[in-house]
Parts: C-alpha cells; structure tokens; sequence
C-alpha cells in the first residue's frame, strides 16, 4: 500500500499498523510542510 505527498511535504513519522483483516495494510504518516 502507499502513501503519495508532493514534494513539499517531510516525511516525520512512518509506521505499518497492525494487521485488520484486510487485503491492505493501514499506515500511519507524519508529515510536516516544508515550503
């Protein structure tokens, strides 16, 4: 699974939640404006 940001924006946190039964995994992104 994926997580799209523009270049303006710093990855701060990253994290592959627990699995929920489907055929995807829920993400959890941090993300901060760089400008």
């Amino acid at each position: 699974d994926y997580v799209f940001v523009t270049q303006e924006f710093g990855v701060v946190e990253l994290e592959r939640l627990p699995d929920f039964g489907s055929d995807h995994f829920p993400f959890y992104a941090k993300l901060n404006l760089v400008r």
